[in-house]
């Protein structure tokens, strides 16, 4: 047994640079707000799949008790429906990781943006997710607590806001 190629193969691992990782943390909820489209706070009231042209989805029917950030006919409407990639057909399940599951009884918050094919959609899918829990508190489907919670987040989402004073072009020389 020769052992040139197990010298190169060494020497190729000493010779590769080392592996390196990074972590990225999720934007900032205030940031992911103005990225939305819109914001609705609701209760989830149905949850059912099937297939469309982009295979397995979930469509979450929503009950709108409050749109803050939208389009006019968010104002006006009871109902919406988001559509998640996905769910369950008879005994199989396709998970899509990123995707939070929505259930009927879940009360969320949700920062929708509008899918290429007209649907709508949660920012960030698991990003766009807030779930309200039975004290009030505001949560991102990690777990992690929204500071203020919906109350914070709506007034200043219905805040006026002031346009900023003009400044004038600085010129050098």
């Amino acid at each position: 047994m020769s052992l040139r190629p197990a010298l190169a193969f060494a020497l190729a691992l000493a010779a590769a640079p080392a592996a390196t990782a990074m972590t990225l943390d999720p934007a900032p909820v205030p940031v992911l707000v103005r990225e939305a489209v819109a914001v609705v706070h609701g209760h989830v009231i149905a949850a059912t799949s099937d297939r469309d042209a982009r295979g397995l989805v979930t469509r979450v029917v929503v009950d709108v008790w409050e749109a803050a950030q939208g389009p006019p006919e968010l104002a006006v409407t009871d109902r919406l429906v988001v559509t998640l990639p996905g769910g369950r057909e008879g005994r199989y399940r396709t998970v899509v990781p990123g995707v939070p599951e929505l259930a009927p009884g879940d009360e969320v918050v949700l920062l929708l943006v509008v899918s290429a094919d007209g649907t709508w959609r949660p920012l960030g899918y698991a990003l766009g997710v807030l779930f309200v829990g039975d004290d009030g508190a505001l949560r991102t489907a990690r777990g992690e607590l929204v500071p203020g919670g919906w109350g914070a987040l709506r007034d200043d989402l219905l805040a006026p806001t002031t346009p900023a004073a003009p400044t004038a072009p600085t010129v050098r020389p």
